[in-house]
């Protein structure tokens, strides 16, 4: 591995390294996406139910369409959570250079539930986030229909809250970019991971932000690719039905759920690829910052000169 990585680098090598291991990502992450299917299966069809209830008003379908749900709900979030962990083993093994990927998953598996907390946590600030600052903006539309010269003063307003926003959730972001790589590689508490991982993006807070962009594109034209076929099968199914001609709008309409359970397992499949490459993007560009600062690379080359003197000895 180049000790200097680019941005660049970090997103093309996690493509070609995830290329490469395809065999061994698909044996790995395999089971837990078809328990996390089968979940999904569950989701699809307690959905289904619901909606047809909400046209004929509360009643059996009602309940039954809730229940269903929440089974697949129960099943999918421990399946969530291992295809999580397998990643992170993944990833700690490459980035750290670990011997085999059982060693790592023993590593990494007990911090599952910082995982959880972490996940958590950020989706509530996210809820948050989005709370204070509708919140604000409505303030603000009620402020400038007062008066015309109201108005006029609260169009500089607006700009700022505008710009605030985007740097508050740029500031929110940024640190979930390394959060989980470093909770996978650095054995340490779980507050003290979150103080690194604020600590490593917001001290290169333009190489970070950059990254996060370009990886952003990058992650998003690759799915695009991938599920192309799928998005074409969506279309002719919304234009038999008449979504585009303006005779349904897009609520009114269910997929055949022979469509949505297709698109429910080749989405599974794609997944297995495509988050490890989010995955281990973010852990190649992790190796590059601490290489930069912290001479990452002379201390795995230290290690591996004591572990050769030690085999010699």
């Amino acid at each position: 591995m180049d000790n200097l990585l680019s941005i660049g680098d970090c997103i093309s090598f996690s493509i070609r390294r995830c290329r490469k291991d395809l065999r061994f990502l698909f044996k790995k992450l395999l089971l837990p996406s078809a328990v996390e299917m089968v979940g999904k299966v569950f989701l699809l069809y307690g959905a289904r139910v619901f909606l047809s209830s909400l046209h004929r008003g509360p009643g059996e379908d009602f309940l039954r369409g809730i229940g269903i749900g929440c089974v697949g709900f129960v099943i999918c979030i421990p399946a969530e959570i291992w295809l999580t962990m397998l990643q992170l083993a993944y990833v700690r093994m490459i980035v750290l250079q670990e011997e085999n990927f059982e060693s790592s998953f023993a590593k990494t598996w007990p911090k599952f539930w910082c995982v959880m907390l972490y996940a958590i946590a950020f989706y509530l600030l996210l809820i948050v986030w989005v709370f204070i600052w509708t919140f604000s903006f409505g303030i603000a539309g009620v402020l400038a229909k007062i008066s015309p010269a109201i108005a006029i003063v609260m169009i500089p307003i607006l700009l700022i809250m505008v710009l605030l926003t985007v740097l508050s959730l740029i500031l929110l972001c940024l640190p979930v970019t390394l959060l989980f790589v470093v909770l996978a590689c650095e054995d340490t508490g779980v507050f003290a991971v979150l103080g690194r991982s604020i600590k490593l993006s917001l001290r290169r807070f333009f190489r970070t932000f950059g990254f996060v962009c370009s990886l952003g594109v990058s992650w998003v034209l690759l799915y695009t690719a991938m599920t192309s076929v799928l998005q074409i099968m969506y279309f002719v199914e919304y234009q038999r039905a008449g979504i585009y001609s303006g005779a349904k709008i897009t609520s009114e309409i269910q997929l055949p759920i022979l469509l949505q359970m297709i698109g429910g397992l080749w989405n599974s499949i794609v997944y297995m690829y495509l988050m490890p490459v989010l995955f281990l993007a973010a852990g190649y560009f992790y190796y590059s910052i601490r290489t930069r600062e912290e001479g990452l690379d002379m201390s795995y080359q230290t290690r591996r000169l004591l572990e050769r003197v030690h085999r010699s000895a």
